[in-house]
């Protein structure tokens, strides 16, 4: 088999930032694609965000180096079969991992005929799901740190654009000040969204617990990650003590993290990325286990481009669900691939082989857009 490298530098539109406790200020979605094609002509393509390392733990310096040892890794695959029976024994991080996956999922469902989420189902035992030209799947958006007049004003309009949940990224200034702006959100915007909070992890069990009463009286949906990734038996106390849903986000990055879960009260649920678990494959089967155990799920993905965010619509297509946390490719001005749009706070994604992306589409995004290059084949 043989690899192709490529990058690009995405940007939301002005006034647009993401930042959160976790990442601080993110100026661009440092993004990578790898285009793999087999003896018969066949292609796959995956994409992935890489300046994630306070996620991934991987710094990109780090991951470049992986990409470009992984170039030998591919020539020796006989196919793409072989190759995804081979991608565990890589010992590449989980990152990785994903974009090699991506690819050849998406080159082995061209093959076949079929789409991504058609495959994936197919591969996890799942009833295959019924797709039309076009879905839609109602996602959530997100209100990064800023100003509060930034927050009011955006926060409005995503409301008018449809969106009927939205998540209060905290946890950067004391709680007085989240609080605020959760009550002038519901003050602004009533009964048209959901309201959610998202602490990545900045919170101890103390004030987890003096915080999260005043959550529930204001009716949050759910608070993600408010303890730690590692306070596992902090969180099963925390849990406890509220009837508020718990969302793990940060602490699920394996088997291990997922059979932790398990323990944990019912009222925690999990918050699943593609990038963290290492592919389309694990997430659906993480996602099964959580179904099993009756608990709360989030198909989700980080802000990135359009193809990472198609590949995560295509796993909740394949589990047979019509929402997740989709709006990471809202926004892009300069994304190479015209693959989704977004409508009444809905994705919308077209159908069609694999992720459906056309080999002309790759083409004219290496030719024309400025923000696209290849970096290595």
């Amino acid at each position: 088999m043989r690899a192709r490298l490529f990058a690009a530098r995405l940007h939301y539109v002005p006034g647009l930032e993401l930042h959160t406790a976790a990442s601080g200020a993110v100026a661009a979605l440092d993004e990578r694609y790898l285009l793999i094609e087999d003896d018969q002509g066949g292609w796959g393509l995956g994409g992935i965000r890489v300046n994630i390392e306070y996620l991934s733990g991987v710094a990109v310096a780090r991951l470049a180096g992986l990409l470009r040892d992984s170039f030998d890794w591919w020539q020796a695959q006989p196919s793409a079969e072989q190759a995804l029976a081979s991608l565990a024994g890589t010992g590449w991080p989980a990152l990785l991992r994903t974009l090699a996956e991506q690819a050849l999922l998406d080159l082995m469902a061209r093959r076949a005929g079929v789409a991504l989420a058609e495959l994936i189902a197919e591969r996890a035992g799942l009833e295959a799901p019924v797709l039309s030209e076009r879905m839609c799947l109602d996602s959530n958006q997100t209100l990064f740190w800023q100003s509060e007049a930034s927050l009011l004003a955006r926060a409005a309009a995503y409301a008018d654009a449809g969106f009927h949940e939205l998540k209060l990224r905290v946890g950067i200034e004391n709680f007085s000040t989240d609080l605020r702006r959760l009550e002038q959100l519901k003050v602004l915007l009533g009964d048209r969204v959901r309201l959610a909070v998202d602490v990545n992890g900045q919170w101890s069990l103390s004030e987890a617990q003096a915080c999260l009463p005043a959550l529930a009286e204001l009716g949050v949906a759910y608070v993600e990650q408010p303890l730690p990734a590692c306070a596992w038996e902090q969180m099963a106390t925390l849990a406890a003590g509220t009837e508020l849903t718990l969302l793990l986000d940060e602490a699920l990055v394996d088997s291990r993290s997922l059979a932790r879960l398990d323990t944990l009260p019912a009222n925690v649920g999990g918050h699943l990325k593609l990038v963290k678990l290492g592919g389309p494959q694990a997430l659906v089967e993480a996602a099964l286990k959580l179904r099993d155990q009756g608990r709360a799920l989030m198909i989700g993905q980080m802000n990135e481009g359009a193809l990472a965010t198609a590949a995560c619509a295509h796993c909740a297509l394949a589990l047979g669900k019509r929402r997740g946390e989709l709006y990471g490719a809202f926004g892009l001005v300069d994304e190479p691939f015209a693959l989704l749009d977004y409508h009444q706070g809905r994705l919308r994604l077209p159908i069609g082989h694999g992720l459906g992306v056309e080999r002309e589409a790759l083409d004219q995004a290496w030719r024309c857009n400025p923000s696209f290059e290849e970096i290595k084949r």
